[in-house]
């Protein structure tokens, strides 16, 4: 009854588990299908969110931490299409926790990445921008992903350039050149190092090393030469060659700036590539002539107007705030105050609210130009006020920059050497496990070598005292046939020879015998036993001679007499059969030892864990070949999960040694049959 609840059980939980399996397979082919959907460009971007959207609420039923980062990744990616900075944000935050759970290292690198950008694009909070900058980072250079290591890399040098920091600036772009350089010359890795020269460029100006500037300007033009990409190589040679014009108009070579516009302008379809950049080019020329004291005011102020009406057709926000800034100043320097003072209102409201502050400090230093008395003043005042707020925040900026670096660093280096004493602990933990497994497998094997040293010199044992038996039994049969043949002979030659001369006297007696006819005849009969008794010792004495005792006798004797002590030590029925037709006398000892030791491992199998009630033990003399079979009634075993005991081991040495064959068929609860055959 017990069994049976048992086998109910097993069969609910087995099934139980396999629904459970058939409904998890089901949800994961349902995520897959979802999550092809969410790259389905020719849906909308809200369609493929909100597929990913479905396809995270999935992968969250399935409480697998890695189905749901991988799912909550692509989510994240979508909302940075979006450019939805507070969703990026949220999802990001929230991937980050599951990334460091599953301990996956290029997410959590490239989440801190894209937290870093979403701060740096929207241009707040300075520090978290470095902070995760820094974090993506450490961890992109400890994994080696050196592709977004060096993108990491150029985002942290325009913060560094932004806040000032030009020497830091400058090493994280030549850590990212030297990186570059042993990348493969595609075109996205062309464009990166065109970018990097040109940076180098910016921020040599901007600590006026003019010349070295222009030598990373050239290397970017060169650089650049590698673009196969029509349109990135064209607005790359755009920007680095107005950056070069801005070189020469810092360094007051005037000419030589004007010189690179004007070849810039020949492009006629300047405009209709890049319509912005033609505005910039356009009030850049302007500015730099108008530097140049031309004469032409008229020239100028029409290239300025042209730019500044492109500009603000096209919304373009800085632009618009610079080329009003210099054309504000041209007007001041024309003394048409009134005329610059719009254009300045303009200027310092979109540099304010786009935090443009180089262009905010230079509206308030040309309001405080164009406005007279207290209220130049105190334009002029609110000036220096920003100018030093913006020194004392890049101070202090960088003071935090140094701070996150030293603590991101500090913080990388004790978990480097948590992990370290880690692995130094797991290492020692595993090397004395493995040490003491090796000890026990060492002091294990021994015993076993001595059980098997033990097992082999019994067995060389029970050889040697059944070799003596038989030996002996062959003594013994060999003194009965001795004792057979001289009782035969003494019966033949001695004792029958008596009894033919005393009856062949008494057959010479007999004619000289007289009496009545009864007694003549009785003299008769008596001589007529004598020759029968005669013929009786005859046929005794042959039979003395010629029958031997048979080996199979013998033999057999031994097996009966060996399995009988067994069952009556274990509790279990026998039955033995030879067949009649085995020729035991002509098959030698070595294989009857063989043999014999065979019935013995496989009868102690028996009695050791089949735990029968009966044994069969059958001799068979087939096609030449002797075949033993041991059949018993037990529990039966698993054959393949048994084939390599000792005593299965043995038997099929001993079938080797014998050129036989071995064949084991047994089932759990259905016994277990033993056949050996081997010729002879």
């Amino acid at each position: 009854m017990m069994r049976t609840i048992v086998y109910i059980f097993c069969f609910l939980f087995a099934l139980g588990t396999a629904a459970q399996q058939q409904s998890f397979k089901q949800t994961l082919d349902s995520i897959q299908k979802l999550r092809a959907y969410t790259f389905d460009e020719d849906l909308s971007l809200e369609e493929r969110l909100d597929y990913a959207l479905k396809a995270s609420e999935l992968a969250h039923r399935t409480k697998v931490d890695t189905i749901i980062l991988r799912n909550d990744f692509r989510v994240g990616a979508l909302y940075y299409q979006s450019e939805d900075y507070n969703k990026i944000r949220e999802w990001k935050h929230r991937n980050l926790k599951l990334a460091r759970k599953v301990k996956d290292s290029l997410i959590i690198a490239y989440e801190n990445g894209i937290l870093g950008w979403t701060y740096h694009i929207e241009g707040i909070q300075v520090d978290s921008i470095y902070y995760y900058y820094r974090r993506a980072l450490n961890i992109f250079k400890k994994i080696k992903e050196t592709d977004h290591e060096v993108s990491v890399i150029l985002n942290l040098s325009k913060i560094q350039k932004s806040q000032k920091n030009y020497i830091e600036a400058e090493n994280s772009i030549i850590d990212a050149i030297t990186l570059l350089q042993k990348f493969p010359k595609d075109d996205e890795n062309i464009d990166a190092l065109w970018d990097s020269y040109n940076a180098l460029g910016l921020i040599s100006k901007d600590l006026k090393y003019y010349d070295r500037a222009l030598d990373y300007y050239n290397e970017a033009l060169e650089v650049n030469k590698n673009q196969s990409d029509i349109l990135y190589k064209y607005t790359n040679y755009l920007y680095t060659t107005i950056n070069i014009a801005e070189a020469y108009k810092e360094k007051k070579e005037y000419h030589k700036a004007i010189h690179i516009y004007n070849e810039l302008l020949e492009d006629t379809k300047m405009y209709h590539k890049d319509a912005i950049t033609y505005a910039t080019v356009l009030s850049n020329l302007a500015y730099i002539r108008f530097l140049n004291k031309e004469s032409n005011h008229n020239n100028i102020l029409s290239l300025f107007k042209r730019a500044y009406q492109i500009s603000d057709s096209l919304n373009a926000s800085y632009e618009i705030a610079a080329s009003g800034n210099n054309l504000s100043e041209f007007y001041i320097s024309l003394n048409q105050k009134d005329s610059a003072l719009p254009y300045l209102e303009r200027s310092y409201q979109l540099a304010k609210q786009i935090n443009e502050n180089e262009e905010v400090l230079r509206s308030l230093k040309l309001f405080s130009q164009a406005t007279e008395g207290e209220a130049g003043k105190e334009y002029l005042y609110e000036y220096i006020k920003l100018n030093d707020s913006l020194i004392a925040n890049e101070r202090i900026a960088r003071n935090k920059f140094a701070l996150i670096q030293f603590e991101t660093e500090e913080i990388t280096e004790e978990r480097d050497k948590v992990t370290k004493q880690k692995s130094l602990l797991f290492g020692t933990s595993v090397t004395l496990v493995v040490m003491l497994a090796l000890v026990y497998l060492v002091f294990v094997q021994r015993s076993k070598n001595r059980k098997l040293l033990f097992e082999r010199e019994q067995q060389k044992a029970n050889e040697s005292i059944y070799s003596l038996m038989l030996q002996q039994q062959s003594i013994l049969e060999q003194g009965r046939t001795e004792e057979r043949f001289r009782i035969s002979e003494e019966l033949h030659d001695g004792i029958l020879s008596k009894l033919f001369g005393t009856r062949m006297g008494l057959g010479f007696l007999s004619k000289k015998i007289s009496g009545d006819a009864s007694v003549l005849k009785k003299h008769s009969d008596f001589i007529n036993q004598m020759q029968e008794i005669e013929t009786e010792i005859r046929d005794v004495s042959h039979a003395l001679k010629n029958k031997l005792l048979d080996s199979t006798v013998d033999f057999v004797a031994i097996i009966k007499y060996y399995i009988k002590g067994l069952s009556e030590l274990h509790l279990f029925d026998y039955k033995v059969y030879a067949d009649s037709k085995i020729p035991w006398s002509t098959i030698n000892d070595q294989i009857k030892v063989n043999l014999y030791r065979i019935l013995q491992e496989g009868l102690q199998n028996t009695i050791k864990h089949a735990k029968a009630s009966h044994i069969d033990v059958s001799f068979y003399m087939i096609n030449k070949q002797l075949e033993l079979v041991i059949k018993d009634n037990g529990v039966g075993f698993d054959v393949k999960k048994q084939a390599k005991g000792i005593g299965l081991k043995n038997i099929k040495s001993r079938t080797q040694n014998l050129n036989g064959t071995l064949d084991i068929i047994s089932n759990p609860d259905n016994g277990t049959l033993i056949t050996v055959r081997f010729p002879i």
